[in-house]
């Protein structure tokens, strides 16, 4: 089932993009850096509190004004995310005494649509002012790449193998805002997972972003 929802959004995601490209070929359309940080908490499936932490994000996408108010936005980016699991603890088969910090590796890529004004005229060249303000939406699938786990202790941190049952990849759709102002760019977005953060276990165990980032755009043609 998640194979058939990860080939289906790629799919999509394709197919819009090739139709939308010769409508976007005379706009003023930009690429953009950015990075900021992330807010990671599991779902209901964990008590409250459980999980939360902070995290760290750097990427790249473009921008492509494809109307008048709407706008297409891929986007490839590194995010780092990390969660602090308390004791009690079953990992690998093995009861831990210790609480445990995740630190997870992702690589997402995504692809947003939005509705709203970009790249306003008023300046004598376009290309020296812009301005964005974009509500937007889309699929994201994030590959875990590695994992950087440690027990802590009151005395120490160690590290730990990788824990075998976190879920390879998360399928899910981000929901946010973007804006921007004399080439600077801001977004906030909330990522909603599809499936489940462990494997074998339920849709409550999901594990849920929200991010803000700066960044900086570059004009192109």
């Amino acid at each position: 089932m998640i194979k058939f929802i990860f080939q289906t959004l790629l799919k999509i995601t394709t197919i819009v993009f090739i139709i939308l490209l010769p409508f976007g070929a005379n706009s003023q359309n930009a690429i953009f850096v950015k990075g900021g940080t992330n807010y990671n908490f599991l779902g209901i499936g964990f008590e409250p509190g459980y999980g939360d932490r902070f995290g760290y994000t750097l990427g790249l996408g473009g921008i492509l004004k494809v109307g008048n108010n709407m706008i297409a936005s891929p986007e490839v980016s590194y995010s780092r995310k990390t969660l602090d699991l308390f004791t009690p603890l079953y990992i690998n088969e093995t009861y831990t005494n210790s609480d445990v910090r995740l630190g997870l590796n992702y690589v997402d890529v995504a692809a947003h649509f939005g509705y709203g004004g970009l790249f306003e005229p008023g300046a004598d060249d376009d290309f020296d002012s812009t301005t964005l303000l974009m509500l937007f939406a889309g699929p994201q699938v994030s590959f875990l790449t590695s994992q950087d786990n440690r027990l802590i202790t009151e005395s120490e941190k160690m590290e730990i193998a990788e824990i075998e049952r976190i879920q390879n990849y998360i399928i899910g759709m981000n929901a946010g805002i973007s804006f921007g102002i004399s080439n600077f760019y801001f977004d906030a977005r909330y990522f909603i997972p599809f499936n489940s953060f462990l494997e074998l276990d339920t849709y409550g165990d999901a594990l849920q972003s929200m991010s803000l980032t700066v960044g900086y755009t570059f004009m192109i043609r």
